[in-house]
């Protein structure tokens, strides 16, 4: 199944470079689990956009948040017309008394369901970054 084509768009618009396939939804998840609810332009759609998992999860994120993001975020990211199912792990590493590093490991089946992939995301302090998306 054709996913479409679109730029290469994770944390900064790669004007040079084109995506497709698992790939397009891979970075199109990213972002939506990045940006900030409400801050897209448009209608209802747009507004209801967003996760905000940096400032969700903050420096230090309490366990009871932290139990709920696979939840959370399989929720976001089944909004995504294209994705039949996700699961959804959380690994939390204690960087200090204060901080905790989070990777987030995404399962994602395709709506054409011979299509599947993985995508990692570290979250530290209130930065994200995607570590990979794979097939």
């Amino acid at each position: 199944m054709s996913y479409g084509m679109d730029l290469s768009c994770t944390d900064g618009l790669e004007v040079s470079r084109y995506v497709t396939g698992v790939e397009l939804v891979g970075q199109a998840l990213y972002r939506r689990l990045i940006t900030p609810r409400g801050t897209l332009t448009g209608g209802a759609q747009e507004q209801a956009y967003g996760f905000d998992l940096p400032g969700l999860i903050g420096s230090n994120p309490t366990e009871s948040l932290i139990a709920s993001l696979p939840a959370r975020i399989r929720s976001e990211c089944l909004k995504d017309p294209r994705v039949l199912d996700v699961s959804v792990s959380v690994f939390v590493e204690k960087t200090s008394q204060v901080t905790s590093s989070l990777t987030i490991t995404i399962e994602a089946t395709l709506q054409s369901e011979d299509e599947t992939f993985s995508l990692s995301i570290l979250s530290t302090g209130v930065s994200a970054r995607l570590l990979g998306i794979t097939s």
